[in-house]
């Protein structure tokens, strides 16, 4: 795990830009591309530097404000440790000594069982189809508080003002979860890497999984809702892979998707939104 560095892979992926252009001459297009955190910098990229890009595939991005998406894992993680005390480290304060994964992933899976009441209140909160998702999703969460703790010098993990819904146990859980309050520069600096704003001057065709239990499809319904509001709907189009699993695309799907991409830009012709089409 490298954390979050949408910060340091903007001015990367333009140094590249400009690396490929000094040794091979200009092209005659450009394509900008990228999976899951990678989606959520290929979204920074398009929105900030069109005129670089002839258009955007992000793959399982994460296309919700990071704000978003880091307060949604962070809830996960308060959560779990009322239902499951001393099971994870922190959820503040993780020292950097701690091995954070996949000992700690199938330790937290094992512990499932011994709290039937918050176990099922976990599946249901995160959608989770497995048991392996969860434990993965809460072990990972906890290893971004600690990796924004790192990097801000203060606390992303704010529940505050959330009321948790979707399981049996959802009164109990809102009125006796510990309450965490981030700090107001973790999150500005959330905030600026990064919002997408939805305005979108160059065709853009996301896709996604129908199951991400780390992205999950529900909250990537937030992008179109940006670029509607943006009144940029004509360069955007949200295509699906029925699969399980983060980032399960595979090769032949991600070469349709681009297929259709440079198609779109050359003809001008947009894509079917839905399924994804694999000839």
């Amino acid at each position: 795990m490298t954390g979050w560095a949408v910060e340091q892979a903007i001015p990367e992926t333009e140094a590249l830009r400009q690396y490929t252009i000094a040794h091979y001459g200009t092209p005659k297009e450009t394509y900008v591309t990228g999976h899951s955190m990678g989606g959520h910098l290929t979204i920074a990229t398009i929105e900030s530097y069109p005129n670089r890009y002839d258009g955007a595939l992000p793959l399982c991005g994460l296309l919700e404000p990071a704000t978003y998406a880091i307060e949604r894992g962070g809830a996960l993680v308060a959560a779990f440790h009322y239902y499951y005390p001393g099971v994870l480290p922190g959820p503040t304060d993780i020292p950097a000594s701690v091995p954070l994964d996949d000992a700690l992933a199938t330790k937290v899976q094992a512990a499932l069982a011994s709290n039937p009441v918050g176990h099922a209140e976990m599946l249901a909160l995160g959608h989770f189809k497995t048991d392996a998702d969860l434990a993965e999703v809460v072990t990972f969460f906890t290893y971004i508080q600690r990796d924004f703790a790192q990097k801000t010098g203060g606390s992303v993990l704010d529940n505050a003002n959330l009321i948790y819904a979707g399981g049996a146990d959802d009164d109990a859980l809102n009125l006796h979860v510990r309450r965490y309050t981030g700090s107001p520069d973790a999150f500005a600096y959330l905030r600026t890497w990064y919002t997408p704003s939805g305005l979108l001057s160059k065709p853009t065709l996301a896709v996604h999984t129908t199951y991400d239990p780390i992205i999950p499809a529900d909250s990537i319904a937030l992008y179109p809702d940006a670029v509607q509001r943006s009144g940029s709907s004509a360069n955007f189009v949200q295509q699906l892979v029925a699969h399980d699993g983060h980032c399960s695309i595979s090769g032949p799907e991600t070469t349709a998707a681009l297929q259709e991409l440079i198609r779109w830009k050359r003809t001008g012709v947009r894509p079917n939104a839905g399924p994804l089409t694999v000839n």
